[in-house]
C-alpha cells in the first residue's frame, strides 16, 4: 500500500504481489486489515499532533471478517501498540487469535450480572 498527497486529495496505491491492484480485488479480510492500519494510523498521527496519548486502546470486533492467518498479522500490530500503552484490549471470538495473547479477560453473564475472570 502506498499513499501520495495531492493538495486536498489522498491518494492511495494498491499492489497485490508485484501487481497493481484496486481495493475492491482485496478480499474482505485483506480490505479489514487495511482500514485496522489506516484507522491506527490516523489516530497516531492525529495524537501526536494535538499531544494526546491513548494509555488505553479498546478494538472490538476490529478483525471481523478476516481469516485466522490475518488476525495473526493484525495480532503483531496490536503488539507493536503495546510497547507504548498500559493496555490495549482486543475483543475477539476467534480461539486462534486468542491463544495468542498471553493475558486474557473472561466475561460471562448469569442472572444479569456480569462475571470477569482474569487468566495471566
Amino acid at each position: 500500500i502506498g499513499f501520495t498527497i495531492e493538495g486536498d486529495s489522498l491518494g492511495v496505491g494498491v499492489n497485490k504481489g508485484s501487481n497493481e491492484c484496486t481495493y475492491r480485488q482485496l478480499s474482505k479480510g485483506q480490505r479489514g486489515l487495511l482500514k485496522l492500519c489506516f484507522s491506527v494510523s490516523v489516530m497516531e498521527s492525529i495524537s501526536s499532533s494535538v499531544g494526546v496519548h491513548f494509555e488505553t486502546l479498546m478494538l472490538d470486533e476490529s478483525l471481523d471478517g478476516m481469516d485466522a492467518a490475518i488476525k495473526v498479522k493484525a495480532f503483531r500490530l496490536f503488539q507493536d501498540l503495546e510497547k507504548d500503552r498500559s493496555a490495549v484490549l482486543v475483543i475477539d471470538h476467534s480461539v486462534e487469535l486468542q491463544s495468542l495473547f498471553t493475558n486474557k479477560l473472561h466475561v460471562t453473564m448469569e442472572n444479569d450480572i456480569t462475571h470477569v475472570e482474569i487468566n495471566e
